[in-house]
């Protein structure tokens, strides 16, 4: 297991794109939400709506509505930090460092297993 923590968070910094006028820092994606809410002072947890403000390739911001605790999704995923892992033992691509997690963790077999009805068979 400590192989596979470790592949989630060796991931190269990422330049912060929330305010780059203001702000040039490279922060580990799995950082990413600290950093937005000490520097930014952009709300990451709870309930409250965030617009999202990450500046875009194309200059533009993204503008997305996001629950404040899903923050750290949204920018670590494919559309603002183009992260994209791949699991060590079987190859398969993922575009969230959260699905990669529950993938090595065993968390979408279970999942299946739930959807498929067979949650309570021993």
């Amino acid at each position: 297991m400590a192989d596979a923590r470790s592949a989630i968070h060796a991931l190269a910094p990422a330049q912060c794109m929330w305010d780059p006028a203001v702000c040039s820092a490279f922060v580990n994606p799995e950082d990413m939400h600290l950093h937005l809410n000490t520097v930014h002072a952009v709300p990451t947890f709870g309930m409250s709506k965030v617009i999202c403000r990450w500046r875009k390739n194309g200059g533009g911001t993204c503008g997305d509505t996001v629950q404040a605790s899903s923050l750290k999704k949204h920018v670590t995923s494919q559309k603002h930090l183009d992260v994209s892992v791949s699991c060590y033992s079987c190859g398969h691509v993922y575009g969230r460092l959260d699905k990669l997690r529950d993938h090595l963790l065993g968390k979408v077999q279970t999942r299946r297993k739930r959807t498929n009805g067979e949650a309570g068979k021993q």
